[in-house]
Parts: C-alpha cells; sequence; structure tokens
C-alpha cells in the first residue's frame, strides 16, 4: 500500500473509533443518569442523597480506574488522580 494511502486509512480508521468512543460514552452518561439520578428522584430525600453520593462516588472511582490503568500520560492535564492501593 502507498504511504499517502496508507496515512490517510490509519486517520479514517483513528476518526472513527475516537467518534465511535465519544457516542458511547454519552450512551453511558446518558444512562447512569436517566437510570440512576432520574429513578431517586422518585424516592425519599434520604434515599436520593445516599444513592446520588453512591452514583457519584462509584462513576468516579471507575473513572478513576479507567484513567490510571488505561491512560497514565493524563497526569497533570487537570483531572485529578489518586494512587489506590489494591
Amino acid at each position: 500500500m502507498h504511504a499517502k494511502t496508507r496515512g490517510i486509512v490509519q486517520t479514517v480508521i483513528f476518526g472513527l473509533v475516537a467518534g465511535g468512543a465519544a457516542v458511547a460514552f454519552h450512551i453511558c452518561i446518558h444512562s447512569v443518569f436517566e437510570h440512576g439520578i432520574q429513578r431517586l428522584t422518585r424516592e425519599s430525600i434520604a434515599i436520593f442523597l445516599i444513592g446520588t453520593f453512591l452514583v457519584i462516588g462509584g462513576t468516579s472511582a471507575i473513572s478513576g480506574w479507567l484513567l490510571s490503568a488505561f491512560c497514565p500520560a493524563a497526569a497533570g492535564s487537570g483531572i485529578p488522580q489518586v494512587k489506590l492501593a489494591f
């Protein structure tokens, strides 16, 4: 394959993968909001407060783990990071 053609094909593939990842991320955010926060609004204030704390804490912990496991180069990019000892 010609070098220019390979570069164009790689760029298109990277763009499609990045776009697909962005769409998947949006769908996940919408799902967590709809099935987590919105459902909790129909509960008592105590359950709402505890539930939203757990949803926010859980999603933050998952995000931190994903960043440290798959994107350690993101350190210092404005994303707070905490080293967890497991």
